[in-house]
């Protein structure tokens, strides 16, 4: 219940830092927002029948299967970016929906990574956490690190002018 606890937290953080990104300045419609994150969440937690979260769970599997259809509605955003920013941009509902998308499934995926076989050893999930993290870190700070050594070509300079062709092709 810990690790849900400290991920519940750090989602409240994420929604905190997404509000600002929705538009929201003020501070305390961010803490609103990240309230209301901790509260909806929480509430998903607790509703599972039991301290069992499964990626079969119903409530998990649909939130990662929404991820994984949201994450291709992202790419095709920034694919066709910055034309389909006029979707977007002045809507803080939308930003606000993109947010629940991103933080909802982030959280049901480290919960599920972190149950994997927990009923055969208590640290396999721990684990495979662990390796995902030191995986994602290492190739986005060998990315960023190669990309300043060797990058000449932007990838995508309208998104994202620092990330290079190199910095990429060198972490596949």
């Amino acid at each position: 219940m810990g690790f849900a606890i400290v991920t519940l937290v750090v989602c409240m953080l994420a929604a905190w830092e997404w509000g600002q990104l929705s538009g929201f300045t003020s501070t305390s419609q961010r803490v609103w927002l990240a309230v209301l994150c901790g509260l909806l969440l929480a509430a998903m937690l607790f509703l599972l029948p039991e301290y069992h979260y499964d990626v079969h769970q119903p409530m998990v599997e649909g939130s990662l299967w929404a991820s994984f259809a949201w994450w291709i509605v992202a790419l095709l955003l920034v694919l066709s970016y910055p034309a389909s920013a006029a979707f977007w941009r002045h809507s803080k509902v939308l930003r606000l929906i993109f947010g629940i998308l991103t933080i909802v499934p982030f959280f049901w995926g480290m919960l599920a990574l972190r149950a994997w076989h927990y009923a055969d050893n208590h640290y396999s999930g721990a684990l495979w956490l662990l390796y995902v993290m030191i995986l994602v870190w290492g190739a986005d700070s060998g990315a960023y690190m190669f990309g300043k050594m060797f990058g000449k070509h932007k990838l995508a300079p309208k998104v994202s002018p620092g990330k290079t062709w190199q910095g990429f092709l060198a972490v596949c």
